[in-house]
């Protein structure tokens, strides 16, 4: 399986990331919005997970111009600490919302590995 890992903060990005590798999916990770949507463009994902706030394009603007023909599950994070997007919006337009900070790594590694 395939992962798209979209997030700003590194720390956030590469945990998830050494998490998902650790039950042997391929994971791909991009530091902004921009660079995700590229990334996606590219390749087939099995799940993308995007953060809500990000540098260049946020992950709802991601989201909306994502590859039409994708069949990946969406999974967006956030913190939502100001965010001008609700948490019932973000959560209506993926297939899983996620809150951060995680308590528990390996909870949301569940959570995804059951959208999948």
């Amino acid at each position: 399986m395939k992962v798209l890992i979209a997030d700003d903060d590194s720390i956030v990005r590469r945990s998830l990331a050494r998490a998902l590798s650790r039950q042997s999916f391929h994971v791909v990770e991009a530091c902004d919005g921009e660079e995700a949507l590229k990334f996606w463009k590219e390749s087939n994902f099995n799940a993308v997970i995007l953060d809500v706030l990000m540098p260049k394009l946020n992950g709802i603007e991601v989201f909306e111009n994502r590859p039409r023909s994708s069949q990946a599950k969406v999974v967006f994070i956030s913190a939502f600490s100001g965010d001008e997007v609700s948490e019932e919006t973000v959560g209506q337009m993926g297939d899983l919302f996620i809150k951060k900070p995680f308590e528990n790594i390996f909870n949301v590694i569940e959570q995804i590995e059951k959208i999948l």
